[in-house]
């Protein structure tokens, strides 16, 4: 009879049993009302956020229509290329308001950069606002205005002014502006345009501020003239600018000197730009040059003659000397600058050694061309270490030909001009020595001086 009671007692739960049971279901069932809270507390704030962004969408929207109304009640003179950014707070929260007018026509809609028999027509007014605490798009309204008949003088037309670098990229959000009978500025586009349109016809001087053309810092003024009823368009290559530093050399590479130096490049205006300096100096600097893609060619003058090229076309690309590219923004870049040397030999009649002042002077004519200026009188004296004159001068020169003159320097009459070689020529017949690459870099010329008599061609002072 124990049997039954024994089997019953064996299938009551423990009552620890059912206390860990009642424990995993409230902590199960606290995890899905945390779950549920959340979800519900999200979808309230993103329906709040979501709220709050539409207001602020539909508070720019609004200010950008009160803005198209704005600019509609201005006089059209004033807003040819109106710009315009603004801060307008609403409710607490800023909003950025710009405001922008384009010129535009019938046929092709906004005026690019291209010459046209037609002028502007209309004016794109466009009108962009945001909340500056805000990540959603602008809302941008766009609006077009017409002028008033008579509004348009025939006397007025429009300028299109088109910035590109060298490679031909367009220079965008670049400063433009205009001075002529009124003033006018603007920025360009993303395509390098900045159109000023129904302004006074005339010419106009377009200035654009840290680039510079091919004529440099001081290069020619860029002008556009405006047609009446057209659309007149000047294009401009421009870059940051760009200098060198040229260093005089003799052919054998130490240092030379000289008081002037020129720059050549196809595109310059007139071909070369020159610089001078007060006195021979090593070094010249040149600045505000245009970076060409093809370089400069550098020499020391500024006479056509002092040109290298002018004697040997490939001199450039062949001797390794007063050729440099430049690259936007280049500061002093160093061009070893290749100079001749001319030695002058005085012997008396009985050709001995004579102490005599030499001078030279160059007789190429043309632009930048001095055939007045002596280049010096050096006497031939004594070099340090000897005990006696030499009767020779080393002069370190441009490129070019040249005229030696010598006289003794007792001051006595006797002086002579240079000779030509033994065997050409008559013994008193001047001649001219040119200094010239690739093979008459160092030529020397021997002069005699008479025992008596003088020659007028040879100056005295």
């Amino acid at each position: 009879m124990a049997m039954p009671r024994l089997f019953a007692a064996s299938r009551r739960p423990s009552l620890s049993s059912e206390r860990g049971s009642f424990l995993v279901e409230v902590m199960v069932g606290a995890v899905v009302l945390a779950i549920v809270t959340f979800a519900v507390l999200d979808g309230m704030s993103g329906a709040a956020d979501t709220g709050e962004r539409n207001r602020q969408r539909s508070v720019a929207s609004t200010l950008a229509q009160q803005d198209i109304e704005r600019l509609r009640s201005f006089e059209i003179t004033d807003l040819s290329n109106y710009r315009e950014t603004r801060i307008v707070n609403t409710g607490g929260v800023d909003y950025t308001v710009v405001s922008r007018t384009d010129w535009v026509r019938d046929a092709s809609g906004l005026i690019s950069c291209t010459n046209d028999d037609t002028q502007a027509e209309y004016l794109k007014i466009t009108s962009t606002a945001w909340s500056r605490a805000s990540e959603e798009r602008p809302v941008r309204e766009v609006s077009l205005l017409t002028p008033a008949p008579g509004a348009f003088s025939s006397t007025s037309g429009t300028a299109a002014i088109k910035l590109t670098d060298r490679d031909g990229n367009a220079h965008a959000g670049v400063g433009v502006s205009l001075d002529g009978s009124s003033d006018y500025s603007d920025s360009t586009n993303d395509v390098g345009c900045a159109i000023f349109g129904m302004i006074p016809a005339g010419n106009y001087e377009v200035n654009v501020n840290g680039l510079v053309g091919w004529g440099g810092e001081d290069g020619t003024t860029n002008q556009v003239t405006v047609q009446p009823a057209k659309t007149s368009l000047k294009h401009l290559e421009l870059e940051p600018p760009a200098s060198l530093r040229a260093r005089f050399e003799r052919p054998d590479g130490t240092a030379g000197a000289w008081s002037s130096m020129t720059v050549a490049n196809a595109k310059l205006p007139g071909g070369i730009k020159s610089f001078t300096a007060g006195g021979a100096v090593a070094t010249i600097d040149s600045n505000g040059l245009f970076p060409f893609l093809d370089g400069y060619g550098v020499y020391a003058g500024t006479c056509r003659a002092n040109n290298p090229s002018f004697w040997d076309a490939t001199y450039f690309t062949t001797s390794g000397k007063g050729s440099v590219v430049l690259d936007p923004g280049d500061f002093l870049k160093p061009v070893n600058v290749q100079m001749g040397t001319l030695r002058v030999r005085v012997r008396n009649s009985s050709n001995n050694p004579v102490d005599a002042r030499v001078s030279l002077k160059q007789t190429d004519t043309g632009t930048g061309c001095d055939v007045n200026v002596v280049r010096a009188f050096v006497t031939t004296t004594r070099d340090p270490g000897e005990t006696s004159a030499d009767g020779e001068h080393t002069f370190v020169v441009p490129f070019g030909t040249y005229r030696v003159c010598a006289n003794n320097v007792s001051g006595t009459t006797r002086r002579r001009e240079s000779q030509p070689p033994a065997g050409t020529g008559t013994q008193d017949s001047p001649r001219d020595v040119r200094v010239t690459p690739p093979g008459a870099l160092t030529p020397t010329i021997d002069i005699r001086l008479p025992s008596s008599g003088s020659f007028s061609a040879c100056p005295t002072s």
